[in-house]
């Protein structure tokens, strides 16, 4: 059934864009009433056609390059065909008005291995987000990545951990560094086997507040280094997430120290202090995804709901009323820790009680 409806509604696309080709002949009619019906007919057909798919249809007019003559006509209706999907209303999944939560349930931290914790804030943009998506046919070049389900412009877990990479290569941690190995695993052109292990590091995706009012459109234009005139491409449309106070986020990474040994202590309170560091780094001065040497992708100082769950044994915390552990086979504390601010968060210590472990 799906498939018939998806085959009928391109099969209306296809006489929609050749009804539009046959009427955009009557743009240039000497009579200014016939030129008139025409224009206003073109916005119709349009508009309809946006409604099935906008990306097809716009592609299907920008490939046609041969015609030299027709070059203006095809500008004409690309550029209507865009502007008809600005116009268009914007969906939203009715169960999502604020965005799709990224920080994971604390009920079940006591579940990870000792020493583990999450470290998770809601953050607000102070300049404009762009990102670069994978869709393969869309009308714009730079369109904001989007979950694929609830169309929710997002960060994926992969955009984070390279960011946050070169945050720290910006602060001085060499690809070599220890707390660089430790947080983000063996480097690619490592070959020993008895070096090959995982990064501690597990970043959530971050999805943005799926608000109509969200999503706005910079405009550059390229021009010619040695003239100077305007290139031949034109102005060039960036899909970016506005800096508005009602447009958040929750960002969330947890650190999981599954390998132990003799100096995992100390390697936990290393990572952590380069961890904070590299995050109030990257999201307040180098930023995170595309642009950011132009200023896109900054983030404010201030967070909402900055919190640290740390997972501790219960033998290292016996002083400690915080969360008891929900599973009795492994008895664990919630140690929880706040901040509100991410240069509070660089002043944080992690107490992890190493002297209570040891004696018992």
């Amino acid at each position: 059934m799906g498939h018939d409806y998806a085959a009928f509604q391109y099969r209306r696309l296809k006489d929609l864009l050749e009804e539009l080709d046959t009427t955009s002949n009557q743009l240039k009619n000497r009579d200014k009433r016939k030129r008139k019906e025409a224009e206003k007919k073109v916005r119709e057909i349009a508009s309809e056609a946006v409604g099935i798919d906008a990306h097809t249809a716009y592609l299907w007019f920008a490939a046609q390059t041969d015609s030299q003559q027709d070059e203006t006509r095809i500008k004409t209706l690309t550029s209507e065909l865009r502007q008809q999907w600005l116009n268009r209303p914007v969906q939203q999944y009715p169960g999502q008005p604020h965005g799709i939560p990224a920080v994971p349930g604390g009920d079940r931290f006591d579940l990870l291995p000792p020493f583990s914790f999450v470290l998770s804030f809601q953050f607000e943009l102070h300049k404009p987000f762009l990102s670069k998506d994978d869709e393969a046919f869309h009308l714009l070049d730079n369109p904001v990545r989007k979950d694929r389900v609830f169309q929710t412009p997002m960060i994926a877990a992969s955009g984070w951990k390279g960011a946050l990479r070169y945050a720290l290569w910006q602060l001085e941690y060499p690809e070599n560094d220890s707390s660089v190995i430790s947080m983000f695993g063996n480097p690619r052109e490592c070959e020993r086997h008895d070096e090959l292990h995982a990064g501690r590091l597990q970043f959530f995706s971050s999805h943005f507040n799926n608000t109509a009012n969200n999503i706005e459109y910079e405009v550059v234009t390229p021009h010619d280094r040695e003239k100077g005139t305007v290139g031949r491409q034109g102005p060039i449309l960036l899909e970016t997430i506005m800096a508005e106070a009602n447009n958040k986020a929750d960002f969330a990474v947890a650190y999981i120290p599954l390998f132990h040994g003799n100096e995992t202590h100390a390697e936990i309170i290393r990572d952590f202090r380069a961890l904070v560091k590299g995050l109030h780094a990257m999201m307040t001065v180098y930023g995170f995804v595309a642009k950011t040497s132009s200023g896109f992708g900054i983030a404010k100082d201030a967070v909402r709901d900055g919190l640290i769950s740390l997972s501790l044994p219960s033998s290292a915390a016996k002083e400690i009323n915080d969360q008891p552990a929900s599973n009795g086979l492994q008895p664990r504390v919630i140690k929880t820790l706040h901040f509100h601010t991410l240069s509070e968060l660089c002043t944080t210590q992690l107490p992890l009680f190493f002297e209570k472990e040891e004696e018992a």
